[in-house]
């Protein structure tokens, strides 16, 4: 077969590689619509039901900020609070358009680390990795956020804290840079306590080197300390809630906490395997980090954007195992934390693209050996995120079920007798 002919057939296997990759990417948003359309059951469910006397001083004219700010559990739920309300307010409450938004948010986000896997391979991101992101944005791993309106605050957050690093990325040391940067801080903020920490975790971006750095830092350090303030301002420990201080006297429950958080993407909801998956994620990332910052300042300028979502997944996790593994290790297995831990996986998958992508550039002699590992821990996230979203779409379907049921007997129940029920 001469040369032509090869690169002919090269051309055509590339070709419908692209293709297929395609139809995954595709494929994972349009399976989470589904579920959605065929699972979504509209009825209020636990703490949704706090929108009921928001409502009623809305229809009174009495709505105001402070009712907005009002503190639930560690969070200050003012941005999904505002749309929720809004949202009833426009639609009698039709719980199908906050499962709506929490779908737009996603991808909102998935567009936005799009840009940002372009902006990292020069213009033009890989067709495998843009398919793998679909996949773990769009996972069922997240299986209860999907489903339940009142968990439009998670994809806010990831929004908000995506928006942040993005804008660092694209606009670096420029005032329209730092000003969005800030916008994406407050939302994630203003939707959980946890978007707090995304003030700290991009920090390295606002300090790469330019000559307005000195006043960006103060700018954001000053915005950051201020907000801070205010959030504290009343705040009080949650009734119920076991003492920050469980974690430390049992240091290993909150390392396995943490790791079982972080294992939530492919950890296929079991609380012996997750953990394995954290440390095996956090451990492909690490290994690749390094790689990278022993390649030279190109390298590590390209991971800076991921790493630092590498970091707020990692903080994230911390932060919530010291405030809840005295409610036990197994409570990390909640599927609403998987759509903040999914960042350490979607960082780690960057981190060992741009690392092949350096070993194939410095031609080593091992990079054979070292892209057949990679080849095979690919495979095996592969397998561990399909059975991870397997046993998603089961949970899935089991909750929907119970909701219908509920909701069926609610609308049954006499309406001159709905206080007593």
């Amino acid at each position: 077969m001469d040369a032509g002919a090869q690169r002919a057939g090269g051309l055509a296997r590339a070709k419908w590689r692209g293709v297929v990759l395609a139809l995954v990417g595709v494929a994972a948003p349009l399976a989470v619509l589904g579920a959605i359309a065929t699972c979504g059951v509209p009825v209020p469910v636990w703490d949704q039901w706090e929108l009921v006397p928001l409502l009623e001083k809305l229809d009174g004219g009495e709505l105001g900020m402070a009712d907005l700010w009002k503190q639930h559990n560690e969070h200050r739920l003012v941005a999904p609070l505002a749309l929720m309300v809004s949202l009833a307010a426009l639609t009698g409450w039709n719980i199908h358009c906050e499962f709506a938004a929490s779908f737009l948010f996603a991808c909102g986000t998935f567009a936005l680390l799009a840009s940002m896997l372009r902006t990292t391979f020069g213009g033009r991101a890989p067709a495998w990795l843009l398919a793998a992101f679909s996949l773990v944005v769009f996972s069922f791993s997240q299986h209860e956020n999907w489903l339940w309106g009142w968990q439009v605050q998670w994809f806010m957050t990831l929004f908000g804290s995506v928006l942040a690093t993005w804008s660092l990325q694209r606009w670096p040391g420029r005032a329209r840079g730092v000003l969005v940067a800030m916008l994406g801080a407050l939302l994630a903020s203003l939707s959980l306590s946890s978007g707090l920490l995304v003030w700290v975790a991009v920090l390295p971006l606002v300090a790469l080197p330019h000559p307005r750095r000195t006043l960006w830092l103060a700018c954001w350090c000053a915005a950051a300390t201020a907000f801070l303030a205010a959030y504290l301002d009343g705040f009080e420990t949650p009734p119920g809630h076991p003492p920050w201080s469980a974690s430390l006297s049992a240091p290993f429950e909150l390392l396995r906490y943490v790791s079982t958080y972080l294992g939530l993407p492919l950890g296929a909801f079991d609380p012996a395997f997750a953990p394995l998956a954290g440390v095996g994620i956090l451990c492909c990332f690490a290994y690749a980090t390094a790689r990278l910052v022993a390649s030279g300042p190109a390298a590590r300028e390209r991971l800076l954007p991921w790493a630092t979502l590498a970091l707020l997944a990692l903080l994230s996790a911390l932060a919530t195992g010291v405030g809840r593994v005295g409610l036990g290790v197994q409570q990390a297995l909640s599927s609403r934390y998987a759509t903040i831990a999914n960042l350490l996986l979607l960082a780690a998958l960057v981190a060992c693209a741009l690392a092949w992508e350096e070993g194939e550039r410095a031609r080593e002699s091992s990079a054979r050996g070292k892209r057949s590992l990679l080849a095979a821990l690919a495979v095996a996230a592969l397998i561990a995120h399909g059975a991870t979203g397997w046993v998603g779409t089961r949970l899935m379907a089991t909750r929907s079920e119970r909701l219908a049921a509920a909701r069926a007997e609610w609308l049954a129940y006499p309406r001159t007798s709905l206080e007593a029920f």
